[in-house]
């Protein structure tokens, strides 16, 4: 991804643990779906926005 900043994932540390549980398996899956997403849309950056959108197995 061409913009991705330099502290994408790390400034969203703590949302990321709550969200998967501290399972690296359901961060991976989220990571990935969130790249997807950034790359798809364009923004080519991993925000919360792309994190909030994407649906992982621990949220169903």
């Amino acid at each position: 991804m061409h913009n991705l900043d330099e502290h994408a994932l790390t400034e969203h540390h703590q949302y990321l643990h709550d969200r998967t549980g501290g399972y690296l398996r359901d961060l991976s899956q989220l990571i990935s779906q969130a790249a997807t997403r950034a790359i798809h849309t364009g923004t080519e950056n991993i925000t919360r926005t792309e994190l909030d959108a994407v649906t992982t197995g621990r949220d169903l």
